[in-house]
């Protein structure tokens, strides 16, 4: 179970806090950063700063559509060091249309861990504590990854939580992506976060 912060800004797992990314923050991370480290009170890698793209599109989406905040990108902070290791965060809200033929009161989700801090179950550990939060606060019944077929580790990821392949698709940017589901109830926790 994720323990619950009276904080919604951050959910914390067994080693993680993954604390939201505001739209002022994404702004000041693509605007100044030292103003973005002084707003952060964690320590941001190199490798964040160069996710401009990413910073921009997930921004816009908060300024479009204030409701989707919750549902943004979250730092994946290290509890013990106060690092951000990664990133994680949901693609939209909950039943976007795009997934419909694939969903139904799903939400797709990414996450990445940079390549330093790799190999030390992060990105399984942050994923199920977004999934469990979802879950356990929105009722969230379906979850959806897309995973290139070349990125293994990612694949074994999605396999050892019990995501199960459904489809495939070409995207723009990525390419090949095979598109992975996992229903809540069928939602494993071997981390007992």
């Amino acid at each position: 179970m994720v323990r619950k912060d009276l904080n919604l800004d951050s959910i914390v797992t067994k080693r993680l806090q993954l604390r939201l990314m505001s739209e002022e923050f994404l702004t000041r991370c693509l605007d100044d950063k030292e103003k973005a480290e002084e707003m952060a009170e964690f320590s941001i890698p190199e490798d964040w700063y160069e996710e401009k793209a990413l910073m921009r599109l997930r921004r816009d989406q908060c300024r479009n559509n204030p409701r989707y905040q919750i549902w943004c990108l979250r730092s994946v902070i290290l509890c013990s060091s106060a690092e951000m290791v990664g990133h994680i965060g949901f693609h939209s809200e909950p039943n976007p249309e795009y997934l419909k033929n694939y969903s139904i009161n799903g939400v797709e989700f990414g996450y990445t861990i940079f390549p330093k801090f790799r190999g030390n179950g992060y990105a399984m550990e942050a994923a199920l504590g977004m999934m469990l939060w979802a879950k356990q606060i929105h009722h969230i019944e379906e979850f959806v990854i897309t995973v290139s077929p070349s990125n293994l580790s990612s694949l074994a990821i999605s396999k050892k939580m019990g995501f199960v392949k459904i489809g495939e698709h070409e995207d723009e940017a990525d390419g090949l992506e095979e598109i992975h589901l996992l229903k809540s109830a069928a939602l494993k926790n071997p981390l007992s976060l």
